[in-house]
């Protein structure tokens, strides 16, 4: 059984009216659709909340900065980290990875370069699920042989970092939500077209037209408003217009709808999407709206890269090391609510004002805190044994003398 590419998957059929009309009004060279195959991956990217869901997951991702730990400590991240491929930035090649897990079950990397001295990866690149082919026993999950085609060439094995996805991909789960969307797009682009709705010409004359006629008689009608010119019709012909409208076809509501579940595929809150959903989104801020996408999508995709970068094979790293996403940029909010934070956590002796700062990517010394002066008693001295009406208070008065008179 061949799988992990797109021409192996199990395909869902489409009824040949149905692959006729998104043939006709989407993509005239969209073979796929009569054969039943996946939907291309460049087409999926066409629908408005496919490609919004796969940016957001893969521009996340690819924004965060892999790491490298060992005994709890975190150490250089070495070359492949830091720039797998050599002819791009690291966060096109983590994005292109996580939107290849997202869409295909697996995401490929083929090793390139290795260390003179460890042999372990230093550069890499990138494959096209497309043109990986993966062998497994039947019934069972264990691979047997891999195998990939870079540039004409057969790709050794041991050249290969497969990531696993969380499952088969959106393309194949979601093909009849993507398959519907599809077709919304092309009907609201046929209202959204300068000709008229569809209808039908009836032939109202004596004489009847030859297929040849015919023929030619609906290319000069097309064409027509095309460019814009005046139509005509002689007394033999008749246009009958088809009553439907897009309210009555209830557009918006079917692409929203569309939308919506194409979200749930993905496993994110439609409000994320700018889909209508109907319910009332609270007041959240941007730690807890990143929180809850991290722990309701991102992770089984950071956990995929991150697995499988911290094997100790020789694709992996040395034993004893890991490989994490560093989420602390991402996950810490904006300043105010940072400032908040910090606030409660020094005088409580959580953190200290130093690892406040580095958290902070501040450098230098902690500017000097304002020192108050003491305040100085400027009444004179014995001011303070004063009565209360200003009679300085020297302790009781003398008893009177008593003598004899």
């Amino acid at each position: 059984m061949q799988i992990g590419d797109d021409a192996a998957r199990a395909p869902q059929g489409l009824s040949p009216a149905l692959a006729a009309r998104i043939q006709a009004d989407h993509d005239p060279s969209a073979s796929w659709l009569a054969h039943g195959g996946p939907i291309p991956r460049a087409v999926a990217l066409q629908v408005p909340v496919v490609r919004r869901g796969v940016r957001l997951i893969s521009g996340a991702i690819g924004s965060l900065p892999l790491a490298r730990w060992r005994d709890g400590e975190q150490i250089a991240p070495g070359p492949l980290l830091e720039q797998p491929e050599a002819w791009r930035a690291y966060c096109r090649t983590i994005a292109v990875t996580v939107e290849d897990l997202v869409l295909y079950p697996c995401a490929w990397w083929r090793v390139t370069e290795r260390d003179s001295w460890t042999g372990y990866p230093t550069k890499v690149v990138r494959l096209n699920p497309e043109f990986v082919q993966v062998q497994r026993e039947a019934g069972s999950d264990e691979v047997t042989r891999e195998w990939a085609t870079y540039k004409g060439h057969i790709v050794p094995a041991g050249d290969l970092i497969r990531f696993d996805g969380p499952d088969e991909g959106l393309l194949h789960f979601a093909r009849g939500a993507i398959t519907t969307a599809l077709l919304l797009e092309a009907a609201a682009a046929r209202y959204a077209s300068p000709e008229i709705p569809s209808g039908v010409l009836k032939q109202t004359s004596q004489y009847e037209l030859t297929d040849a006629e015919v023929a030619q008689f609906m290319a000069r009608w097309r064409a027509s408003f095309n460019d814009g010119s005046t139509r005509w019709l002689n007394a033999g012909v008749d246009y009958v217009p088809v009553q439907s409208t897009a309210a009555d076809l209830q557009l918006v509501e079917a692409r929203e709808e569309c939308a919506l579940q194409v979200a749930r595929h993905m496993g994110i809150p439609p409000r994320y999407l700018a889909v209508s959903y109907g319910d009332s989104m609270t007041y959240s801020n941007l730690e807890s709206q990143r929180r809850d996408l991290t722990e309701l999508d991102f992770t089984p995709y950071l956990n995929a890269i991150e697995q499988r970068l911290s094997m100790s094979d020789r694709n992996g790293c040395p034993r004893g090391q890991k490989v994490r996403f560093d989420l602390s940029d991402f996950a810490r909010g904006v300043p105010l609510e940072r400032a908040q934070r910090y606030s409660s956590l020094v005088p409580l002796g959580v953190m200290s004002v130093d690892e406040a700062r580095a958290a902070e990517d501040l450098t230098g010394p902690a500017p000097k805190q304002p020192q108050t002066s003491p305040r100085q008693d400027q009444s004179p001295a014995g001011a303070r044994d004063q009565g209360p009406a200003g009679r300085r208070d020297e302790g009781p008065a003398p008893a009177p003398q008593v003598g004899t008179p």
